[in-house]
């Protein structure tokens, strides 16, 4: 069920990924919800060797 989240949110790409990730930390896939908000400080993310 994670993956068919991902997949829609590359589709998509909105909300941002953090808010998805957030979203689905904290609410799970069955209470997702439709306009997610992040709430303090956002960090960056750290660069990869991509």
């Amino acid at each position: 069920m994670v993956a068919l989240t991902g997949q829609w949110w590359l589709d998509t790409r909105s909300p941002g990924r953090r808010e998805v990730a957030v979203n689905l930390a904290y609410n799970g896939l069955s209470h997702l919800e439709t306009q997610p908000q992040l709430v303090g400080p956002v960090r960056p993310f750290p660069k990869t060797g991509d």
